[in-house]
């Protein structure tokens, strides 16, 4: 039974923080969804673009290129340092993914 009210909190909660227009099956009107893994941004459309957008973009990728660069790290040092960067990165994901589902919101205007 509790299992079940897990399941249903989880597609309450995809449906709350959808955008209006991903509820009606249209496509994002501001850009193109994009990104590797656990980095992904809005590109946004050609006239709307600009400079800092380029910056953006980078900092959206942090979090794929530190689960990727940590590991590689501890290839090559193997050292405690490494170890609970791993712990602490992992650690934080799980607790910022439980955080966002106590905290439910409608995601702002803008976002795809």
């Amino acid at each position: 039974m509790k299992l079940w009210s897990i399941v249903q909190n989880q597609l309450q909660f995809e449906k709350v923080c959808a955008p209006e227009w991903y509820n009606k099956g249209e496509e994002c009107p501001y850009g193109t969804p994009t990104g590797p893994p656990m980095g992904t941004f809005t590109w946004p459309n050609e006239e709307l673009r600009y400079w800092l957008h380029y910056v953006a973009a980078f900092y959206s990728m942090m979090p794929f290129l530190l689960a990727v660069g940590i590991p590689v790290l501890f290839c090559f040092t193997r050292g405690m340092r490494e170890i609970l960067a791993i712990i602490f990165y992992w650690l934080q994901k799980v607790v910022m993914h439980a955080l966002k589902h106590m905290a439910a919101q409608r995601r702002p205007g803008g976002r795809c």
